[in-house]
């Protein structure tokens, strides 16, 4: 038997605009503070995303073995903090080669889409003649208002629709509720949500109009924004595969294919340059490995190394990376952390078994297919890891660009177990509010 809530409630306090509304209104509030208030350098890798940013406004492409920026180096001298690396430290650095990786031009093997757009910001914007302080934390929230207009293109994909069921509105809310440090930094994972948003709004067209050129148009330029963002938004090829499988049986499938064969291969050849170029200068598409990166080793195949790459990903996707004083803030500490977080990605679990029951949505069989590429892409990301080791790809911000899918499916799970959509909205937004309250009010005391 299901639980419903009062038509009353349902209809002033549950409709996709206030559930959008909220969402915007959360995500804003609670990380544009976050922006100033956060100190340099704790979210990872801004250093080596102001370098380039730096860089490209000067006309310059980054090489991996450029120092970066003499302004820069100058200011991280002044504002450094060695409780961002160790506990109790009181080691200063002096010296550019004092930072190690970060002394260099680490990210020059990534695309330069977001570090051009945030240098054109830059320049358009006179953010040069700003003390280089308020620099940073204007790029942090230029960063966060591309999770805000990638959540705008699905919020409006579906509503030109008319879709009116919840489903596909809260897993919004849940984005915002979550406790990402990614949102508050600068980096280029909020791209990528950027553009797999657009990608999804391609997808939601080609759903309801697969004969129609818009979709198609969408979903290649979300496509090739993304291979123009990140090395490893390959996997955004994989959405290619949707339509095939969702369409194979359709009356129009010739006409559908002709597409989607036309708008992938567009989408390839416009998307290659920069690998071309990587392979001319390190014959390697991908990077030139020269640098001290932080590096796993392949650690096989086994059920160990299941449950922590599957624990890794669940605690960066709902609690974020932010490091300090030698480890990352958790909240939830003992048996009781891989417990949580382990309840949370059975979650998504659930969310597949629904839709493989058809219990989600029978009239959109596209987004049914759609729905078990993030596990697809999951697996991807767990057989590079054991298999070949190299970059850490068990951090969510990787899967950025298919994070509403995610979410979908994580609200899916609840909505299977609870069997109302109201409530298991109510249940999630709850859970993961009082999370990302505990863990902000942490986050503050931590760094005051």
């Amino acid at each position: 038997m299901s639980f419903r809530f009062p038509s009353f409630l349902r209809s002033h306090l549950f409709s996709p605009q206030i559930i959008f509304a909220v969402s915007l209104l959360f995500l804003l509030i609670r990380n544009i503070p976050l922006c100033f208030i956060l100190p340099i350098w704790a979210h990872g890798d801004e250093i080596g995303h102001i370098d380039y940013i730096l860089k490209i406004g000067r006309g310059h492409i980054p090489q991996p073995r450029d120092h970066i920026e003499s302004s820069l180096f100058l200011f991280h001298k002044t504002r450094w903090d060695s409780r961002i690396i160790a506990p109790g430290g009181n080691f200063r650095i002096k010296k550019i080669k004092e930072l190690g990786l970060a002394g260099y031009s680490y990210e020059a093997h990534h695309p330069p889409f977001p570090y051009f757009l945030l240098a054109l910001c830059r320049r358009v914007f006179f953010l040069h003649e700003l003390p280089f302080l308020l620099q940073v934390r204007i790029f942090r929230l230029l960063c966060l208002f591309m999770i805000t207009i990638g959540m705008a293109f699905i919020y409006f994909a579906w509503r030109h629709h008319q879709v009116n069921d919840l489903l596909f509105y809260f897993p919004l809310l849940l984005i915002s509720l979550l406790s990402q440090d990614m949102f508050a930094a600068i980096n280029t994972d909020n791209f990528s949500f950027f553009c797999g948003s657009i990608a999804c709004a391609g997808l939601i067209y080609i759903t309801f109009k697969p004969s129609m050129l818009k979709g198609w148009i969408l979903l290649a330029v979300g496509t090739i924004l993304a291979l123009w963002t990140k090395i490893s938004n390959i996997y955004f090829f994989g959405f290619w595969i949707i339509p095939f499988l969702a369409y194979r049986k359709h009356h129009q499938r010739k006409l559908i294919f002709s597409y989607a064969f036309i708008f992938l291969l567009l989408a390839l050849i416009i998307s290659s340059p920069w690998y071309i170029y990587n392979f001319i200068r390190f014959s390697s598409p991908i990077s030139d490995l020269s640098l001290p990166y932080p590096l796993i080793p392949p650690q096989g195949v086994s059920f160990t190394s299941l449950k922590n790459f599957s624990l890794a990903f669940s605690r960066t996707l709902f609690r974020g990376e932010f490091f300090w004083e030698g480890r990352y803030l958790d909240i939830i500490c003992g048996r009781f952390n891989p417990l949580f977080y382990g309840i949370l990605l059975i979650f998504i679990l659930y969310g597949l078994i629904r839709i493989r029951l058809k219990y989600i949505f029978n009239s959109l069989p596209l987004f049914n297919s759609a729905l078990y590429f993030p596990s697809l892409v999951f697996v991807a990301f767990f057989l590079i890891c054991c298999l070949k080791g190299g970059f850490p790809l068990y951090h969510a911000r990787f899967s950025f660009g298919e994070l509403y899918f995610i979410m979908l499916l994580f609200f899916s799970g609840w909505k299977m177990l609870l069997c109302s959509t109201h409530l298991a909205g109510i249940t999630t937004a709850l859970l993961l509010f009082f999370y990302n309250l505990l863990y902000t009010i942490n986050l503050i005391f931590l760094v005051r």
